[in-house]
């Protein structure tokens, strides 16, 4: 291993963010003309066969079987993220797209329960953003610890 000074590993990394990033927003640029094509044609956003195929071939890229695995992750991220921004591109061409979700102005908050899942102490009464919203109103919670 070479005797490096962290500055310069740092500063190597700050190169190295800035071109991924740069790399990033050009992909993103693509993926806006991809979903003009798929506005022009009527070609669903999400096409599972093409995903699986992408991340295998990138995976192949990689080195390490660390390597292939952390650009799986990344590649199915950057895959979702594309996504996202193409439903976002339909919805603004007036082509709002079924994700089996049903916008609600509100929710029904009697004799509801929520469930928190999670190792011992990950809620805790009063610290949870979702106290606010549901339990002040008089809803009750259950936590169901998981032992591994």
């Amino acid at each position: 291993m070479k005797n490096l000074d962290l500055k310069e590993c740092r500063d190597k990394l700050d190169v190295i963010d800035k071109e991924i990033v740069r790399l990033f927003e050009e992909r993103m640029s693509v993926c806006g003309d991809v979903a003009e094509y798929k506005i022009g044609t009527g070609k669903a956003v999400y096409d599972a066969a093409r995903e699986a195929q992408k991340i295998a071939a990138v995976q192949e890229l990689a080195h390490s079987e660390f390597n292939k695995e952390a650009v799986k992750e990344i590649f199915s991220q950057l895959m979702s993220v594309s996504r996202r921004y193409q439903y976002s591109l339909l919805s603004a061409h007036g082509m709002g797209m079924d994700t089996g979700f049903t916008e609600v102005e509100t929710i029904g908050k009697k004799n509801k329960k929520i469930v928190f899942q999670g190792v011992e102490g990950a809620y805790k009464p009063g610290r949870d953003p979702v106290d606010h919203l549901y339990f002040r109103q008089g809803l009750t919670v259950e936590t169901k610890d998981i032992v591994l």
